[in-house]
């Protein structure tokens, strides 16, 4: 969309195994990310990932005023559009979206303001510990027989 971006992976943890299906993960991605060029005041934006809390993080920061702190815990409500989208398309579904998205694979989107300004948006997913079932040592034996 004509901003620039900075991306930095490196933090990301690998060989990564997310619990996730790739095309809601990229649909929930897309709505902070048009979001934060919608709300960013045309500033550059940031991508940020990283291990976290058991999981990963993928940060999405804008340059843009923030959200209102009496509007940050309606953000994610189904519908709800802050002061600063008057005048902008929208019809409120976008954060409601990606965060139902992320909920339904055992994650989370938080958002916070930043000191320096702006806002910046947090997904959380969790990272598969165990590929496979865990299975009875070799050692662990079990002697049905009647004595």
């Amino acid at each position: 969309a004509g901003h620039a971006v900075s991306v930095e992976a490196g933090a990301l943890p690998l060989p990564l195994a997310v619990r996730c299906e790739p095309e809601g993960l990229r649909l929930a991605l897309q709505v902070l990310l048009d979001n934060a060029v919608a709300h960013g005041a045309g500033g550059p934006l940031a991508l940020a990932g990283g291990a976290a809390d058991g999981g990963i993080e993928l940060l999405v920061r804008d340059a843009g005023p923030g959200v209102a702190p009496d509007e940050t815990n309606s953000i994610f409500d189904k519908g709800y559009r802050g002061r600063n989208s008057v005048g902008k398309p929208g019809s409120g579904l976008g954060l409601y979206l990606a965060r139902s998205v992320l909920e339904v694979h055992g994650g989370t989107v938080t958002m916070r303001n930043l000191d320096a300004g702006g806002a910046e948006f947090r997904i959380w997913l969790p990272v598969r510990i165990n590929d496979g079932k865990c299975l009875a040592s070799a050692g662990t034996r079990h002697n049905n027989s009647a004595k």
